[in-house]
């Protein structure tokens, strides 16, 4: 996809004049007539039969399509001035796609999570079309057929070509070069050196945001030269010969762009749009109101008939008074608790509400208001002010005084309003002195940041919010959907029972409904697997192990301990150096048993 400025009437005549008569009317209306918009926006679809999709076939995609482009836009072809964005594909990751081509200045690359784009968009839609050809009975067997395909498409801004690559023409690129740098955010080319440009530092964006400050951690990387890359990093060296076979065998691609609005005036459509269906709903409401003062103009003088009891009043409130307490219909009474209870409403509006808080907070994030009242005998408020440029009053200076006590007026802020008026030229109601007990509110705005650098942080660090789960949850759970060691219900049928079970039941804590959704129940479930499986090979390690005994003591030396320590009868005397006497009891006992002798036999070994 090509996005490219549309020149203005003036811009288009300077350009007739350096590079000859272009066809202007393939264009469109210049940006600065009626119809024309900012920008213009063509597509090249590219078909190919060889399926290889390496940096190779990356460089010859881009040499043939860029090549062919800019014969037809000869004013596009400026040195490094062009912009290439990818994905993170490791085909795209090599400069050699780039190296080459004096148009090209710089290449970034998305970010994990961005979507989509309007190319691939744009891809979608062709392939429908190649399904439905497909589905009525034209076979596809090669580029050529897609490139037939699609000439009928009859889409706007598309330019259609069949991609030959010259296979016979790709080589190694320079024997032992260098690794190729890969932790790098965008590299910019210019006509002497390539400079690699890091990415953001997550860690160090944290800990300074949390402090107030800003992602940090992008800048220079390595800047290399352009002799030394040829010399040690080229991964192609000879040039690639691609070429672009167009529908119908033309020779150049005519240019057929599509007008692309700005962001600007992208704003300005829908702040139109918006007003006029605000206008359409305001005439449709007026009218309604007239058609119901004309009805009710019609029984002004008529009488007030209750439908349930056919009393009559003469009075609207006294009627009104009769059918909401005394008289109520019990049907509208029903109908009224059950839509104060539901689930559903309650949650509507508390998301509804949510929503509300937080678009007035964003839209409040550039406002500070700031809140000073001086003590005894009075304050000096101490704020220095200068008017700017475009007529705003901007903070010079914060000296001592109230202002600065505050820790909130910083120089650079612009002065809104003052006690909710605006504030004068000069700004002299906040230089002077404040009386004993006087308040004073300002209202300050803070100054639109610079534009960053292209590439930087494009997605902010949010901390999930925690989940807790509540004790009936919990304990249905356990009852119906883990049980006794494995699982009984798989998460969508678990989720399904759940929400049957607790379809009018609703969190007090959250103010969420009670039942669970399937990809919680399935997170849960897999936690209770994983512990159990843990559990169980606890539980076989243990086993294997077998019971350990306490008394590490065999029966053999139990009895030697017991041979050496004396009993009572027969300890010796103190001073003693004799042996003391057998006693009857000792002689009489038997001898142990000798060891059994096996026999030697012939028919083996014992």
């Amino acid at each position: 996809m090509f996005v490219y400025r549309n020149p203005t009437k003036a811009e288009r005549d300077e350009i007739d004049a350096k590079h000859g008569g272009i066809d202007w009317p393939l264009f469109g209306p210049a940006s600065d007539e009626e119809g024309g918009l900012a920008y213009l926006e063509e597509h090249f679809n590219a078909f190919c039969d060889d399926a290889k999709q390496n940096n190779y076939r990356t460089k010859s995609v881009q040499d043939a399509t860029i090549k062919i482009f800019v014969e037809g836009r000869p004013w596009l072809r400026g040195s490094r001035e062009a912009r290439v964005q990818s994905d993170n594909a490791s085909n795209y990751r090599d400069p050699m796609t780039e190296i080459d081509l004096d148009c090209v200045g710089r290449r970034c690359f998305s970010e994990a999570g961005m979507g989509k784009d309007e190319g691939d968009a744009n891809g979608s839609v062709m392939k429908g079309h190649f399904v439905r050809k497909r589905d009525e009975g034209r076979g596809i067997e090669s580029a050529r057929d897609l490139l037939e395909i699609s000439s009928t498409a009859g889409m706007r801004g598309q330019t259609n070509a069949r991609l030959i690559v010259n296979r016979l023409k790709e080589d190694d690129g320079i024997a032992g070069r260098d690794s190729v740098c890969s932790k790098y955010a965008l590299w910019t080319i210019d006509k002497m050196n390539i400079t690699y440009w890091g990415s953001i530092d997550l860690e160090a964006s944290r800990r300074s945001m949390q402090g107030g400050g800003r992602a940090v951690g992008f800048g220079l990387g390595e800047v290399l030269s352009l002799d030394k890359f040829n010399k040690t990093q080229r991964t192609q060296v000879a040039e690639t010969g691609a070429q672009l076979e167009l529908a119908g065998g033309a020779d150049n691609a005519a240019p057929n762009p599509k007008q692309r609005a700005s962001r600007s005036e992208k704003r300005a459509e829908a702040q139109a749009s918006e007003a006029l269906a605000a206008a359409k709903k305001a005439k449709i409401e007026a009218k309604k109101a007239a058609e119901e003062a004309k009805n009710e103009a019609q029984f002004v003088g008529e009488l007030h008939k209750c439908p349930r009891c056919k009393k009559r009043f003469l009075d609207k409130g006294w009627f009104n008074r009769h059918t909401a307490r005394w008289c109520a219909s019990r049907d509208s009474r029903r109908a009224a608790l059950v839509k104060m209870r539901c689930v559903r409403s309650i949650v509507s509006s508390l998301d509804s509400k949510a929503v509300e808080e937080r678009d007035n907070r964003i839209a409040n994030l550039d406002k500070i208001e700031v809140s000073m009242k001086a003590k005894p005998p009075g304050e000096e408020v101490g704020i220095e002010t200068k008017k700017a440029d475009d007529g705003r009053l901007i903070v010079q200076a914060v000296h001592h005084g109230l202002a600065e006590r505050t820790a909130q007026v910083a120089p650079g802020l612009v002065v809104l309003a003052i006690d909710g008026k605006e504030p004068s030229a000069n700004g002299g109601e906040l230089a002077g002195v404040l009386a004993e007990g006087a308040t004073k509110v300002v209202t300050f705005g803070r100054p639109r940041p610079p534009i960053s650098l292209h590439g930087r942080a494009r997605k902010g660090l949010h901390k999930k919010p925690p989940f807790k789960m509540h004790p009936k949850q919990l304990k249905w759970l356990e009852k119906n959907a883990f049980n006794g060691g494995r699982s009984q219900l798989r998460p969508k049928t678990a989720w399904v029972g759940m929400k049957a079970k607790f379809s009018r039941q609703l969190r007090l804590d959250t103010m969420t409904p009670m039942w669970l959704e399937k990809d919680q129940i399935s997170d849960w479930l897999a936690r209770q697997a994983k512990e159990e499986k843990e559990r169980r090979k606890e539980a076989q390690k243990k086993a294997e192990a077998g019971p350990k005994s306490r008394n590490t003591t065999t029966p053999e030396i139990e009895r030697q301990i017991a041979k050496k320590r004396p009993g009572p009868a027969t300890q010796r005397p103190k001073g003693s150096t004799k042996r003391p006497k057998e006693t009857e009891k000792e002689k009489k006992r038997p001898a142990p048993p000798l060891p059994r002798i096996p026999k030697k036999t012939t028919k083996g070994r014992i």
